[in-house]
């Protein structure tokens, strides 16, 4: 391709960023739990023709049409966090952390014409015990289900690159996986 790599960064007229951000939380001696809510509502003010990238929802020209209210790309609208604390001992603390996440559109896909990435649940768990008041033994896992989920998306071009493990690739969509099941560990000293 003649334009592959090659691009400019153009202003698009008005956006807007608005919505709410809610919490509680709840703490007793041996519990502490939080639940948190973010709602955002990104849109485009301005209608403007932008070249399409390989969006493959693009019309002949190879441009799509991004109208008023249109979402803005890679921001989900709702965004959920519940975590708990349990104090078991003195010194032995156990957590856990739900993130639920909506879908959102891909980069490249301004004006909302493909589906969204599908959103996804992840849960987290961590541990710490104190040694003494300066020693901390502390351990999590990540991702605890394993779930298979995408943090990005975007489109590429499928007839100007040759994939050597995808020969024949005609889905333009590309996604970047999240981490799967992770589990660290290690050791606080403080001075």
């Amino acid at each position: 391709s003649t334009t592959l790599n090659r691009a400019f960064f153009a202003n698009v007229g008005q956006t807007r960023r608005q919505g709410v951000d809610a919490s509680v939380r709840y703490k007793t001696p041996h519990w502490s739990a939080y639940l948190a809510y973010s709602y955002t509502d990104a849109t485009y003010q301005s209608g403007f023709v932008e070249a399409a990238g390989g969006n493959p929802a693009a019309g002949d020209d190879g441009t799509i049409t991004i109208n008023p209210g249109d979402r803005l790309p890679g921001i989900p609208q709702h965004l959920i966090k519940l975590g708990t604390t349990w104090r078991v001992t003195e010194k032995w603390t156990l957590g856990a952390v739900l993130l639920a996440q909506s879908g959102q559109y891909l980069f490249g896909d301004a004006a909302n014409l493909t589906p969204e990435l599908p959103g996804f649940v992840t849960l987290n768990l961590s541990s710490s015990y104190q040694v003494t008041p300066r020693i901390q033994l502390f351990g999590s896992i990540d991702n605890v289900t394993d779930a298979r989920y995408y943090t990005y998306g975007t489109f590429s071009p499928t007839t100007a690159v040759y994939l050597a493990q995808a020969p024949t690739a005609s889905n333009p969509r590309a996604y970047s996986p999240a981490a799967p099941v992770a589990a660290f560990g290690g050791v606080r000293i403080m001075f």
